[in-house]
């Protein structure tokens, strides 16, 4: 004998569903919350604390980089500043300008990418 045929909606489909659906927001949420915890590059986290810090100590702490990570710090002595070039190299960025901080800031904004400063 066979059973007679029972029509009803299917409660625990639609829950899948629903429950699916609802994970996709949370995804998208947990992978961009992850994305801003991913570690910047040590350049542009160096970058960005040169930024931060005083024309002096922003020339003595990339001073110290070249020393340290190997680069090129270039400041002529036998002409007046701006009268001579600075060049600077430092993580195979290389740049120059009149002034040491102006060589600094153009190493800066290379190593960002032309990104905004914070």
């Amino acid at each position: 004998m066979a059973l007679p045929e029972v029509s009803h909606p299917s409660c625990g489909a639609d829950h899948a569903r629903a429950v699916q659906s609802s994970k996709l927001p949370t995804a998208r949420a947990l992978f961009e919350r992850l994305s801003s915890m991913t570690p910047d590059c040590p350049i542009k986290t160096f970058a960005r604390t040169l930024q931060a810090l005083p024309a002096a100590e922003r020339r003595d702490s990339f001073a110290n980089a070249v020393i340290e990570t190997g680069g090129h710090y270039n400041v002529p002595t036998d002409l007046p500043p701006g009268r001579s070039i600075v060049t600077l190299s430092l993580h195979g960025i290389q740049t120059s300008g009149w002034f040491e901080d102006a060589a600094i800031d153009s190493w800066v904004r290379i190593a960002l990418g032309g990104e905004v400063a914070a």
